[in-house]
């Protein structure tokens, strides 16, 4: 597999770069640094270039899965791609997967030991025959958190982010950035640098032009954040016909804080758990995100199931592993964390523009068998549509 990351690499010295930003405390101490007042422009640059495959020597795309009259999309959050190998098996198994036309990828990992050390998205273009575009949101500092801290060596070039891949030649791209949400550079467990981004480019289908985009929301803190995060994206979208994807985390809990995890914990020990399953897989009146998105445009009804993408074992939740041995343990058994799980719909597809609505013989699709309820190729499952051409 022909995914070498090397293709990626910066002008400049990227373990002094990683060095040089993990002993700084804040963002504007790194930019007083002599590697960052040598080289901080190169950096920048280099954090919001968008990479892409090279250009195949016969520009005509093969068909695909969707057929000559409609596109075949699929979106997946893949986990960094640390299970590259249970993500080819999947798309081995599945054809929705294998003969999909574009995909939209979150959580993509290029130079990290977690993954190999592979640039996932080259894997994965090369895998499925697809033109590939990647757009780091962060230069990792660490290995990251939990499991992948001990993953053996060391990063090569610590990139991660999305990315985008086409059956079709990929015509002009760009890229957002969105507001902060969580400050990454002050988090131990997972210290970054950069910022969460939008990507989208111009696919150069043989009907007609249309934007592929996708971003991947912010999962620690509040719903207003996310939606923050969705308008920055969308008020640079280019108009016209558009295919958005990404997971939007929209799992409805307000984070960030003692005094939201406290009324989450009130919320979760109220509300009758069927009810909660509920408001989990239809978060529209909780996450503003998705309204905003529909006056944009873009209609989500018809192109997502009520299928969860993913879930979260309450005992094992973030803001419980930071909490006092006496805290935690009470709360753990107050509110019967061990046996809660929830399941939530945090992956969307939006649909903008002159596609026709889902045949009946093709609705859209999760396939929870290749997410955390099955394979656990990654802890979401990919979701995916036909879309049906003007």
């Amino acid at each position: 597999m022909c995914a070498d990351p090397s293709s990626i690499a910066p002008p400049f010295a990227v373990g002094e770069a990683v060095e040089a930003a993990r002993v700084s405390k804040t963002p504007p101490a790194f930019h007083q640094t002599p590697f960052y007042l040598r080289h901080g422009a190169e950096l920048e640059d280099w954090l919001r270039t968008i990479h892409r495959s090279e250009p195949p020597s016969r520009e005509e795309a093969p068909g695909g899965g969707g057929g000559s009259g409609s596109i075949r999309l699929v979106h997946w959050n893949i986990q960094q791609g640390r299970r590259l190998d249970r993500i080819l098996e999947a798309i081995e198994r599945h054809p929705r997967l294998r003969d999909a036309d574009l995909w939209t990828l979150n959580e993509v990992d290029v130079g990290m030991a977690r993954s190999g050390n592979l640039n996932i998205a080259a894997a994965l273009g090369e895998r499925l025959g697809l033109r590939w575009l990647f757009l780091a949101n962060y230069l990792e500092l660490t290995k990251g958190p939990g499991v992948d801290a001990h993953a053996p060596g060391e990063n090569d070039l610590g990139l991660h982010g999305i990315a985008l891949l086409s059956r079709w030649p990929f015509g002009e791209a760009a890229s957002a950035d969105l507001p902060e949400c969580w400050n990454y550079f002050d988090f131990p467990e997972e210290k970054r640098y950069g910022c969460r981004r939008a990507l989208w480019a111009r696919i150069r289908h043989p009907a007609g032009d249309l934007t592929l985009a996708t971003l991947h929301t912010e999962v620690r803190n509040r719903p207003a954040c996310r939606d923050r995060q969705v308008a920055a994206a969308l008020d640079r979208l280019p108009a016209g016909p558009c295919l958005l994807a990404g997971d939007f985390n929209t799992h409805t809990f307000h984070r960030g804080g003692l005094r939201e995890q406290a009324a989450e914990f009130v919320r979760l020990a109220r509300t009758p758990r069927e009810e909660m399953g509920l408001q989990l897989l239809e978060p529209r009146g909780r996450e503003p995100l998705l309204g905003r998105i529909e006056r944009a445009g873009f209609h989500l009804e018809a192109w997502n199931d009520k299928t969860p993408t993913a879930k979260q074992v309450l005992s094992g939740v973030e803001e419980l592993s930071r909490l006092p041995a006496w805290l935690g343990g009470p709360l753990r058994r107050r509110f019967d964390l061990e046996s809660r799980v929830l399941r939530m719909r945090l992956d969307w597809i939006g649909v903008r523009g002159g596609f026709r609505l889902p045949a009946v013989s093709s609705p859209p699709w999760t396939l929870v068998e290749e997410g955390p309820e099955g394979s656990e190729a990654s802890d979401h499952a990919p979701i995916g549509a036909e879309i049906p051409l003007p």
